[in-house]
């Protein structure tokens, strides 16, 4: 007899991997949790202090491909966060003669934002990004 084969009335007693429909099940639960908190995150929290930066960075990207705004991170979400944005015509703010672009950026930023209707700017920018998060995500199950 091989050493191979276990003898025919040994029992095997291990529980049964979890079927793939159950690993996806479980996906679709935590990607629908996390999809929740996204959007109870959106609505609750308030504006973190570069957030308009990045906001009025991806704005000038679509409005004027000016890619020199807030060039220390990359472009894809201040593109993706300022896409809802495009349709609201929004007032863009002036050149200010900072010789510091951050300052400028900054300042400019914070006009952009509060010169509009500022929670409505971030929650469109907020929702797209959360959307885009989670369609990533939602493609692997």
């Amino acid at each position: 007899m091989s050493d191979r084969h276990p003898p025919a009335n040994m029992v095997d007693d291990r529980p049964a991997a979890p079927s793939h429909v159950t690993y996806r099940a479980i996906a679709v639960v935590l990607l629908a949790v996390i999809a929740v908190e996204l959007f109870m995150s959106t609505r609750q929290e308030s504006q973190v202090f570069d957030e308009a930066t990045h906001v009025f960075a991806g704005f000038e990207y679509w409005k004027h491909a000016d890619f020199g705004r807030n060039p220390e991170h990359p472009p894809l979400v201040k593109l993706i966060a300022a896409a809802p944005l495009l349709p609201l015509n929004l007032k863009e703010p002036g050149v200010l003669p900072f010789p510091y672009f951050k300052g400028q950026d900054f300042v400019n930023g914070s006009q952009f934002l509060y010169s509009a209707d500022a929670d409505s700017i971030l929650m469109r920018s907020r929702l797209t990004v959360a959307l885009f998060t989670s369609v990533l995500r939602a493609r692997d199950v």
